[in-house]
């Protein structure tokens, strides 16, 4: 049962460009389970500097960022977790008293995915502060071959500088025969429309790992499957980086078979 909504409640937020449901469905079920007072609801995202005075203003107790947020809000945090401070990339902020402090949980989510499949090579389509959390966690995680693509070139190449890896533009692979790669991580909004680049990686993969988090199976993933691709869900992911933030904001780490339990019973509605 729910406890009652009063002035104890303790409020907390997802911000995004585009917010969508996933987290607010899971959360508000871990907090009615656990009988913790506390309310998640998601919002359009704001500026930086806004949220920030925002969360402590409203002395709102935790807040998960999405793009365009994620490197943005750094200067505007008291505090940085180790993993933060490394991969310079924040989706998790946690209130205490007017100290605002940043998480990455993007890291564990993907690092816990690429254990359950091990692969020696991967290929990560996109540029933004995402890529940073899944290129450590690829690393972490024992992956050999690390490269980043995009549709533009520049900024895959300065993506890739960053962190130290190879660049390769999404043509280019086409042009120049791209030996296979195990795994394709889109770890951007792009695959819906037949002429999005990323489809032209997907004859050179042997699997796709969609970062999305759909209720139904993107249209990516669906031609990824028509080619006889495996693949792995964006629910995935956001399901072991929300183990993670519970665990920040409740101080209860919940049980994978609850996590699954409450998705499958409240989210999810994917299609064979």
């Amino acid at each position: 049962m729910n406890p009652p909504v009063n002035n104890q409640t303790r409020l907390f937020l997802s911000v995004a460009a585009q917010p969508g449901n996933f987290g607010a469905t899971v959360f508000n079920a871990l907090f009615a389970h656990y009988g913790v007072n506390a309310v998640y609801i998601p919002r359009k995202a704001p500026g930086a500097g806004v949220l920030a005075r925002t969360l402590r203003t409203l002395d709102v107790a935790g807040c998960s960022v999405s793009m365009p947020l994620k490197s943005a809000i750094i200067p505007h945090l008291d505090e940085l977790s180790p993993e933060a401070e490394e991969i310079r990339s924040v989706n998790t902020i946690l209130n205490t008293a007017g100290v605002l402090k940043g998480f990455n949980t993007d890291y564990s989510g993907c690092l816990e995915v690429l254990r359950q499949r091990p692969v020696h090579s991967v290929l990560i389509y996109g540029s933004g502060s995402v890529v940073n959390s899944v290129v450590r966690a690829a690393q972490a995680a024992g992956v050999s071959e690390i490269r980043i693509g995009a549709r533009n070139l520049a900024r895959a190449k300065a993506k890739a500088r960053l962190l130290g890896v190879p660049a390769l533009a999404g043509r280019e692979a086409r042009r120049k025969s791209l030996e296979r790669v195990e795994l394709l991580i889109n770890a951007t909004p792009s695959g819906d429309a037949p002429e999005d680049v990323i489809r032209e990686w997907l004859p050179c993969c042997g699997g796709l790992f969609d970062l999305r988090v759909r209720a139904e199976a993107s249209p990516l993933e669906t031609s990824a499957r028509q080619l006889g691709l495996w693949t792995v869900p964006g629910v995935e992911m956001a399901k072991f980086q929300l183990q993670r933030q519970f665990e920040i904001y409740a101080g209860i780490l919940p049980p994978v078979e609850l996590l699954n339990s409450v998705i499958a019973g409240s989210f999810l509605q994917r299609k064979a």
